[in-house]
């Protein structure tokens, strides 16, 4: 802002939060939660016409209906050196899931 870093910017309070725990001998580790949904050409649906469950959180034959496209995503996050070490079924929140209708 103004040519200023803003303190409570998420890269400056990163910097800091490091900065602080090298002082004590540690070291941060970070890594990130990559979510997405898979979802038809036209947008109008969700790519598995199987998954129809209420709650579908975790549903493992889920993940393994859509193998193709998650192993694919998953191997892209291998070249970018993201180190992905797992995937999983999550539901999403009630108003997304009644958007897309499903």
């Amino acid at each position: 802002m103004e040519d200023q870093p803003v303190d409570q910017a998420p890269r400056v309070m990163l910097k800091r939060l490091i900065a602080e725990a090298a002082k004590e001998g540690l070291r941060v580790k970070t890594g990130v939660e990559p979510e997405f949904f898979l979802i038809s050409p036209d947008g109008s649906k969700i790519s598995d016409e199987f998954d129809t469950a209420e709650k579908p959180c975790y549903d493992q034959q889920a993940v393994m209906r859509r193998y193709d496209v998650i192993a694919e995503i998953c191997d892209y996050m291998l070249e970018l050196g993201w180190k992905p070490y797992q995937n999983d079924h999550e539901d999403a929140e009630r108003p997304v899931r009644d958007e897309l209708g499903i």
